[in-house]
Parts: structure tokens; sequence; C-alpha cells
């Protein structure tokens, strides 16, 4: 990994988070690690994806697109009345 990449972890309940590598510190062995993300109760970690700095620009527009399905370029057709 680089610094310049990140990570992208989901959990099985659909909760997103993403993490640049270069937040984390290097640690010894005898630490305690450091949480990245805290999951309520009954739900679990699906993936773990690293993202390259050269897909980070597509990864971000499809995180945006995940959050919000319809973006302002796609309209929603209106039922038809009558």
């Amino acid at each position: 990994m680089n610094d310049d990449d990140e990570l992208m972890m989901m959990t099985a309940r659909g909760k997103i988070q993403r993490v640049k590598v270069s937040d984390f510190n290097v640690i010894g062995r005898n630490t305690q690690g450091v949480r990245i993300m805290s999951l309520e109760e009954g739900d679990t970690l699906a993936a773990i994806v690293r993202v390259r700095a050269k897909n980070a620009k597509k990864a971000k527009s499809l995180s945006k697109r995940l959050n919000n399905p319809l973006s302002h370029r796609e309209k929603v057709a209106s039922p038809r009345t009558g």
C-alpha cells in the first residue's frame, strides 16, 4: 500500500467507511491497535477494499452515488395520471 491509497470498508448492514492510508501511523507489536469503525450490535464487517490513488476519484463518485442514488443529472419519471 501507498500513503496516497485509501481503504473502503463496508458492513453487512451497508455502513461504509473510507480512510486514507496516510491517516494510519506505523506502530509496534506491543500496542492495542486503532479503532477504525464502530459497529452496531449484530452488524459485521463484510468487506475491506484497497482503493489505489489512481482509482480514488472513481471510487468517490461511486460512493456519492451509493449515498445519493439519483444524481442531479438523472431525472425521475413522474407517474402518469388519468
